[in-house]
C-alpha cells in the first residue's frame, strides 16, 4: 500500500467509508457502486482508482467485480470490522428472520393454492347467480353484495332456486318486469328468505306460452 502513497490508503479508507454508507443488512459487506460515485467521492481518476482497488484484491482486502460502468465490492471481513451496534444488528436479523425450511415453503404455496381456489369458487358461484337473474343491472355492485354477503347467504343451490320461484311470481313479473329488484339489493335485503304466496306463483296463460308449463 505504501508504494502509493496517501492515495493508497485514500482509496482503502474510503472505499470503506462508501460500503458503510451504503451498509445492507441483508448482504453485509457487499455492495454496488457506479464509478462515477467513487471518482467523485474520492477525487482521483478511475485509472488510479482501479489500480489501487486492483492491488487491494491481490492482498485479499476486497474482492472487486467491474463491468465498465459499476463496481461490485466484497469484503468477508466486513463483518469482523463493524462495531458492535452493527454486530448486534446482523445477529438480530439473522435470529428474526431465519430461513425457512422446504416443507415451511411447499406449506405455503399450498395455502397460496388454496386462497386462489376457494377465490375461484366464489366467483363461479357468483357467475351463475349472474346469468340466473333477470335484470342484469349494475354488475359490480351486485359482485360487491354477493362479497358482502358471503357469511350470511346460503348455499348457492337455494339461492338458485328462490330466484326461479320468483321469476314467476306476480310481483316480479307484472308490467313488463319493471318491479324486479336490482342484484346487489336484493342480496342485501336477503331476498332469498321472502315468503311468496303460492297463488302468486301460479302461471297465467301468458306465461304459459312463455315457460310451456301449464297443468
Amino acid at each position: 500500500m505504501d508504494e502509493f502513497g496517501s492515495d493508497g490508503y485514500l482509496v482503502f479508507f474510503g472505499v470503506l467509508e462508501m460500503m458503510a454508507r451504503e451498509f445492507n443488512i441483508k448482504s453485509p459487506g457487499k455492495v454496488t457502486l457506479s464509478r462515477r460515485y467513487c471518482r467523485r467521492k474520492l477525487r482521483l481518476s478511475w485509472h488510479k482508482c482501479s489500480t489501487i482497488l486492483k492491488f487491494c484484491e491481490k492482498e485479499g482486502r476486497f474482492f472487486v467485480e467491474d463491468d465498465g460502468r459499476k463496481i461490485t465490492i466484497n469484503c468477508p471481513k466486513l463483518k469482523v470490522l463493524s462495531d458492535d451496534w452493527t454486530a448486534r444488528q446482523l445477529r438480530s436479523y439473522s435470529e428474526v428472520t431465519p430461513k425457512k425450511s422446504a416443507l415451511e415453503v411447499d406449506r405455503d404455496k399450498e395455502v397460496d393454492r388454496d386462497k386462489r381456489t376457494k377465490t375461484f369458487a366464489r366467483e363461479s358461484e357468483f357467475d351463475q347467480f349472474w346469468l340466473t337473474w333477470p335484470k342484469k343491472k349494475s354488475k359490480a355492485d351486485a359482485l360487491k353484495a354477493w362479497k358482502q354477503t358471503s357469511k350470511t347467504r346460503p348455499n348457492i343451490k337455494v339461492i338458485l332456486s328462490k330466484i326461479e320461484e320468483l321469476k314467476i311470481w306476480d310481483g316480479w313479473t307484472k308490467e313488463g318486469g319493471q318491479y324486479i329488484p336490482y342484484p346487489g339489493s336484493w342480496l342485501r335485503a336477503g331476498g332469498w328468505d321472502d315468503e311468496v304466496n303460492q297463488k302468486e306463483t301460479e302461471m297465467t296463460p301468458e306465461q304459459l306460452e312463455k315457460w310451456g308449463k301449464w297443468e
